[in-house]
């Protein structure tokens, strides 16, 4: 075994285990979570059967499992990355999509916050903009998302009159296609700079083309304590979004 292996392999599990356990403790549980864990429990489990040269055959499906999980996250965090971080708007949009997320006793959550705080950061900067907020009310919210989103913004001096409200989607996909229709109600055009967290961005991106929207993204910061597992989800979404289930 090359030397450089079993310490990057002991490296990885680590922070594997790291991100997975840390958004378990903040109340988080979701795929990317749990594929977190899969994958330092995995590793471990390879370095134990190195150590002792048994099972050749189980700790080579273990590898292989593992060097195909890490190939197909790179391959899929090269897009993500393009569109989450080299995607802005080459000029003023007539239209800004904010993308919703959880609602806590009525005020927007951390992600949501950060997402509100970039819009409210272009909105300033391009005042002809008009913006959309898109969320609708989960079961454990006491209010829409984006009526939430429209009281955060319009506190910190955004005209109400630039507000358009999409208060009936529960998932990406509905806030995509039900922000395409209230743009073509409106008969607004479909250029729309996207706001949501760098994670999201391109799933969501693609959603918005198949809805005949023109794309560009400003991506919100996501808190260093969750972005891992959150990345890592969006893996299974772009998967699912490859093979028509979403």
């Amino acid at each position: 075994m090359k030397r450089w292996l079993f310490p990057a392999a002991a490296l990885l599990a680590a922070l594997s285990l790291f991100f997975g356990i840390l958004p378990l403790l903040m109340g988080l549980r979701h795929t990317g979570v749990w594929a977190l864990l899969t994958l330092g429990g995995l590793l471990l489990l390879w370095m134990a059967l190195s150590r002792r040269e048994r099972a050749p055959r189980l700790r080579r499906g273990v590898g292989l499992l593992v060097a195909a999980a890490l190939a197909g996250g790179c391959a899929l965090s090269v897009p993500m990355v393009g569109q989450a971080f080299f995607s802005r708007p080459e000029q003023p949009p007539a239209v800004i999509l904010v993308l919703g997320a959880r609602v806590r006793d009525g005020e927007p959550s951390r992600l949501l916050a950060n997402r509100l705080d970039t819009a409210l950061e272009l909105l300033n900067a391009w005042p002809e903009a008009l913006c959309v907020l898109s969320g609708g009310q989960g079961s454990d919210e006491s209010s829409p998302e984006a009526a939430v989103m429209a009281s955060y913004l319009t506190k910190r001096g955004i005209d109400p009159d630039r507000l358009l409200l999409e208060d009936q989607s529960h998932d990406t996909q509905e806030n995509i296609r039900n922000s395409a229709a209230l743009l073509e109600q409106r008969g607004l055009p479909r250029q729309v700079v996207l706001v949501t967290d760098g994670f999201h961005q391109l799933r969501a991106s693609v959603l918005a083309r198949r809805e005949g929207m023109a794309v560009s993204s400003v991506s919100s910061p996501t808190p260093w304590t969750i972005f891992p597992s959150y990345w890592v989800r969006e893996f299974f979404g772009l998967c699912a979004l490859a093979v028509g289930l979403s």
